[in-house]
């Protein structure tokens, strides 16, 4: 029987326990929000707007009859565009709400968000990017903050993983770093851009890497770079990277059909090894759940061949939001515990950092 939710106080220390490697941070778009749109409110933009458009009844009637991927990959045919010209086409209406907010401060919002080390931009622009975020939602702010408050110790995480397409969480961590520990010195224009101070490294696919004493920050589906030249001195070809996305149905069946690719490898890891917290995510995505299946799966036929007693047992935390109905909460605790996972109820997100502190006893 799936265990029942973590509430208040009985969160303390449970990413903190000696019975795995250490943790890792699964975060999702629910975390970036509202300032980046989720997976769903992506795909009905891309299906009220461009020359088909849909009225809003329709949209949700395609929507809840096809996954987000396969009306993704229907948005690309419709519009008849190469995956370059289609890639762009998704960068502006995933970064729309946030340009749209910022208003004169987009540029150096931009910059902030493309800078892969805090000396891509400079201490002034750190903290108007900070300033701006807290202005708007304080979960990437809060949760970046835990974060950095563990570095050096046996409370920092093994690594952050993302199916995110955009960096929120990962240019909080360097604002927050600036704040601190003064990284803020600027680049030579002409310098590779992964090099200079920095606790974090942003890890985009088989090729790229995290150096000794940093935080790697995977973006799994890749990432999505903001279609926007230079706009000071400084600004880094990271701007301009051309990333493998795994967006469209093809995308994710070339994956899903790929036992051995990066994906599969970074996250399958984690998930053996720590305890990972999810936090932001829906859990529908079908090739983590297969992911996650299989190795709660294979856990507990181990823990059972030494303890045939053993009815179930959990390895995961998703932090989620109450829905303030019992029926509904006890069937998404149902629904998430075949993959190992145990939920942690919140009232609201504001309440994610706090909670992460607990979780770790800082």
């Amino acid at each position: 029987m799936a265990k029942h939710g973590i509430r208040g106080a009985s969160v303390a220390n449970i990413l903190t326990g000696n019975d795995f490697a250490g943790w890792s941070l699964c975060i999702g778009a629910g975390a970036s929000l509202p300032l980046f749109p989720t997976w769903q409110d992506l795909v009905q933009e891309l299906l009220t707007s461009g020359p088909n458009a849909l009225s809003s009844a329709d949209a949700d009637y395609l929507r809840q009859s096809f996954p987000p991927e396969a009306l993704i990959r229907a948005s690309q045919e419709l519009l008849g565009a190469d995956d370059g010209a289609y890639r762009s086409y998704l960068t502006q209406i995933l970064y729309a709400n946030i340009q749209k907010q910022a208003e004169r401060l987009w540029p150096t919002v931009a910059k902030c968000l493309m800078a892969r080390v805090p000396g891509n931009a400079l201490a002034s622009e750190w903290k108007d990017f900070r300033n701006f975020i807290r202005l708007h939602t304080t979960t990437s702010s809060d949760l970046a903050a835990v974060i950095l408050d563990g570095l050096g110790s046996d409370h920092a995480p093994n690594c952050i993983l993302t199916f995110n397409a955009e960096p929120l969480l990962f240019a909080a961590l360097n604002a927050e770093a600036v704040k601190r520990f003064r990284l803020y010195n600027p680049m030579p224009t002409d310098s590779d851009s992964e090099n200079g101070p920095g606790v974090i490294d942003r890890v985009e696919g088989s090729t790229s890497w995290s150096k000794r004493g940093r935080i790697p920050f995977y973006f799994c589906h890749g990432f999505l770079p903001i279609n926007h030249p230079p706009v000071t001195a400084g600004t880094t070809p990271a701007a301009t990277f051309d990333s493998k996305m795994v967006f469209s149905e093809s995308d994710y069946l070339n994956l899903a059909n790929n036992v051995l690719s990066w994906q599969s490898s970074v996250f399958t890891r984690a998930a053996m090894s720590d305890r990972i917290l999810f936090v932001g995510l829906s859990l529908t995505d079908p090739n983590m759940r297969r992911w996650l299946a299989w190795i709660h799966g294979q856990r507990l036929k181990e823990i059972k061949a030494r303890n045939p007693t053993v009815r179930e047992s959990t390895q995961h935390i998703w932090l989620q939001r109450t829905s303030g109905n019992p029926a509904i909460e006890r069937w998404t605790e149902a629904l998430v515990a075949h993959l190992g996972i145990r939920i942690v109820w919140i009232d609201n997100w504001s309440e994610a950092g706090p909670t992460l502190r607990q979780m770790l006893n800082l």
